[in-house]
């Protein structure tokens, strides 16, 4: 492998017994471990307490973050309290990773306001540091704003369905702007199948489509590059993230970086994507609804790591 390292990470529906499995799996072949988070009480899992309860069991070199946890539905106090414990546990290979996310969480599932997000975004990092978490802080960085701020006030970010075409140049702002231990983490979406019964493409193009249609701050970026955004969102409203998929076109899916396949065949192109890689860290994106996060994913996800 090149010297980007791999890691890896579950979707934001994924169970609290799924991660725990994936972790035992990253702790044994990849060097991270992400945990997103959307809302505990309607999907996935609280990323702060379900890395509290894993740390333990993961060896001593693998790191773990979230990926992300957003700064409207924790107040400062809470998200210092937990991050100053798991940091306490595992030192410095716990990374918090923390963003505004957007109003379709904040507000439609928070019921909060999303109000001056990246302002919050700031005022957050710089209280955490204030009061005592002295771990790496890294920031969900879309647009170039949050990039540019990030330089000067994170100590890294984590890229998603970040354009390959916009790389070079965020990546020469960081080299340029940022300390030499600035961190660049980039996930990247995958599905693996050992079935030709089941459609493995179709699934990272529902990714796509999902944060393309419901998230306008990944669209963005996408519009800028080229693709037809509109028509995603157009789809995806009328006829759900199935029609918005049907708007994904391969080449977008190569744009983000996208990897599906066997898991041989998936193990195969991470390796050229790492090589090629800008990123230090690329870590593998599941996104998958609750009930397929079973033995057979497990199993295909094992002979991917062990591939790797």
């Amino acid at each position: 492998m090149s010297e980007t390292r791999i890691g890896v990470e579950l979707g934001i529906r994924a169970p609290a017994k799924a991660v725990r499995r994936a972790a035992e799996l990253a702790g044994s072949y990849a060097e991270y471990f992400l945990v997103p988070e959307t809302h505990p009480r309607i999907m996935g899992v609280d990323a702060l307490d379900m890395l509290l309860e894993v740390s333990a069991g993961l060896p001593s070199r693998a790191r773990m973050g979230t990926g992300i946890i957003n700064v409207f539905s924790r107040t400062r106090e809470d998200m210092l309290c937990k991050a100053i414990r798991i940091h306490r546990t595992v030192g410095e290979r716990f990374i918090l990773g923390i963003g505004t996310s957007a109003p379709v969480v904040v507000e439609g599932m928070w019921k909060m306001v999303f109000h001056r997000p990246v302002s919050r975004l700031v005022s957050y990092t710089r209280s955490l540091r204030a009061h005592g978490y002295a771990g790496p802080i890294y920031w969900a960085a879309v647009g170039e704003r949050v990039l540019d701020l990030a330089i000067k006030n994170a100590d890294g970010v984590i890229f998603f369905l970040k354009p390959r075409s916009h790389m070079p140049r965020h990546v020469r702002a960081i080299r340029e702007g940022a300390s030499p231990e600035f961190g660049i983490i980039s996930i990247i979406p995958v599905s693996m199948s050992s079935s030709t019964a089941h459609d493995a493409r179709m699934d990272v193009k529902m990714t796509v489509a999902g944060y393309v249609g419901a998230n306008g701050f990944y669209g963005e970026p996408l519009a800028a590059a080229g693709f037809d955004v509109a028509g995603i969102r157009d789809a995806y409203r009328r006829e759900g993230v199935r029609g918005g998929a049907r708007m994904v076109g391969d080449s977008m899916l190569d744009e983000v970086q996208a990897v599906w396949g066997t898991p041989e065949s998936c193990a195969r192109r991470i390796h050229g994507t790492a090589r090629k890689s800008e990123a230090d860290v690329l870590v593998l994106g599941f996104d998958l609804p609750p009930d397929k996060y079973d033995d057979v994913f497990f199993e295909d996800l094992d002979i991917l790591l062990r591939g790797l």
